[in-house]
């Protein structure tokens, strides 16, 4: 009937997209804005004059980088197996932080993926999220008790950085 395109009109037209995993994009924007401030975090206290701390996108990036490493090393030296899917998942206990952004991004890095677990989670929903989805690590808050997790190997956010900054 005629020359019409084929175009779909749920869809409209097509374009070839390069899917670019979000670590990618933070490294190649690292090299046109290495020094500027990537991360500012606020003290949560009352007093009048709170703390605040500067992260640049190049000390983001080398601590990340770091833990990442950590990670690897962790998942091939304990022999830790992918869930069924094949996936390496790495569980997150944490509340909202600097330290979360840089765990985040360490994750991303070690070519894993996360699964947020929300601290004020009870212990049976814990478990049972921890069973259906078989993480090889849990990475926590220090103030978060470890006996939550079970038999899941389990780091603290302090201890991931003090190890990976041995590396």
């Amino acid at each position: 009937m005629g020359s019409i395109p084929k175009l779909s009109i749920v869809k409209g037209q097509q374009q070839d997209i390069t899917p670019r995993p979000l670590h990618r994009i933070f490294e190649a924007n690292l090299l046109h804005h290495s020094h500027k401030t990537a991360l500012i975090t606020h003290n949560n206290s009352d007093s009048i004059a709170s703390e605040s701390t500067h992260c640049t996108y190049k000390q983001l990036n080398k601590r990340a980088n770091q833990c990442a490493r950590l990670l690897v090393a962790d998942i091939k030296r304990n022999c830790l197996q992918p869930n069924n899917d094949g996936d390496y998942i790495v569980a997150v206990c944490m509340e909202p932080s600097d330290v979360l952004v840089n765990t985040l991004l360490s994750i991303w890095k070690a070519g894993a993926a996360y699964l947020p677990i929300d601290p004020t989670f009870p212990n049976n929903r814990i478990q049972h999220i921890l069973q259906e989805s078989r993480p090889v690590i849990v990475l926590c808050d220090d103030n978060i008790d470890r006996q939550r997790f079970n038999s899941t190997p389990t780091i603290s956010s302090s201890e991931l950085f003090r190890r990976s900054a041995e590396l």
